[in-house]
């Protein structure tokens, strides 16, 4: 990440849009939560999701790649490679 957004703050914001997307405790979130095998998160909740990441953290992830993100890590992964 080019501005050196730090890790923690990241998994940080993302657990929070997780929970209120899924409606989950955010403590019961972890960086190696998986969507489809943990949560059960259908293709709807998998765009609400991606596109609050997209606002949160000023990104754009293409709707293809939103399906292919499975996990947190998945996600810190796309913003430390795509986030100017």
């Amino acid at each position: 990440m080019e501005n050196k957004l730090e890790k923690k703050i990241v998994l940080q914001k993302l657990k929070k849009n997780l929970a209120y997307v899924m409606d989950l405790d955010e403590k019961k979130i972890t960086q190696t939560t998986e969507f489809r095998g943990e949560l059960g998160m259908d293709s709807l909740n998998r765009y609400e999701f991606g596109y609050a990441v997209e606002g949160e953290f000023d990104i754009t992830i293409p709707d293809e790649k939103m399906q292919e993100l499975d996990s947190i890590n998945d996600y810190i992964t796309y913003i430390e490679e795509n986030h100017s």
